[in-house]
């Protein structure tokens, strides 16, 4: 059996015409099977004539009985935390955006006063009378810092800075 006639193989027969006719073909056809194999339940109900937002949908799974037995175990919840229901849920009160403002603000501009405070300490090496004194005239200058909720902050501050150390009791009595 001789393939060549005339010194031309067989390809040289078919002209892309041919080609590109076969290429659509089969083309389709894989198009088609593949609609036909992933969608045929979307297929069926577009004839079917039922609308696509009455699809039914699986219910969901029931959750299986805690009886039954479970080489897990059951699920316990960590430490410290409980299931609680929503009505049980509470938030703090919200708190008025005006006043944490003016907190805010009370704190910086005490912070203020206590850095020229311990400047002054060092500058003029002053001891622990003259700090009471000038800490007591900076409190009755600023009441509200006491609720501030900065208090700690406030006496590290101090113990950070000033040219002497506090001590406890002197800390504890601080802000009273």
């Amino acid at each position: 059996m001789e393939y060549r006639k005339n010194g031309t193989t067989m390809l040289q027969q078919f002209t892309w015409e041919h080609f590109l006719i076969a290429a659509a073909a089969i083309t389709a056809v894989w198009y088609i099977a593949v609609i036909l194999l992933f969608f045929r339940m979307e297929i069926g109900r577009l004839f079917a004539g039922k609308p696509k937002d009455q699809r039914t949908e699986p219910e969901p799974p029931e959750p299986p009985d805690e009886e039954e037995d479970n080489p897990i175990g059951s699920v316990s919840m960590p430490e410290g935390m409980e299931n609680i229901d929503p009505d049980d849920l509470t938030f703090a009160p919200k708190r008025d955006a005006e006043s944490k403002t003016q907190m805010l603000g009370t704190v910086s501009d005490f912070l203020q006063e206590i850095k020229l405070l311990t400047e002054v300490l060092k500058r003029e090496e002053g001891d622990k009378v003259a700090f009471h004194q000038m800490f007591t005239i900076l409190k009755a200058r600023y009441p509200a810092i006491r609720e501030s909720g900065r208090l700690e902050t406030l006496t590290s501050y101090l113990q950070d800075h000033l040219p002497f150390t506090l001590t406890e009791e002197e800390k504890q009595h601080l802000w009273d």
